[in-house]
């Protein structure tokens, strides 16, 4: 898990000092499981796991964010307003 520090300057001044736990990385790469091959019946079934399997670790997150008080807090930061960052790994 990367917990970031940095200063954030938004577009109208405003500077913050933020201390992040990274969720995703900035990309302008699509991510994707590719079932190009897969037949009909078996994408039919694993749609279904997949689904079912992102509806639980969805709930099992939004339990663990509330349980600290952090339901509301996902942010996103345009990597080039950062200043200041340090990475660490915890």
């Amino acid at each position: 898990m990367k917990l970031i520090t940095f200063t954030y300057t938004k577009g109208n001044g405003d500077v913050s000092e933020r201390e992040v736990v990274e969720v995703a990385q900035p990309s302008k790469l699509l991510a994707a499981i590719d079932v190009t091959e897969m037949d009909s019946g078996d994408f039919a079934e694993f749609a279904l796991k997949y689904k079912d399997l992102l509806d639980r670790q969805k709930l099992e997150r939004l339990e663990l964010l509330c349980g600290f008080d952090l339901g509301s807090n996902y942010r996103q930061f345009k990597p080039e307003l950062m200043t200041n960052t340090e990475v660490e790994h915890v």
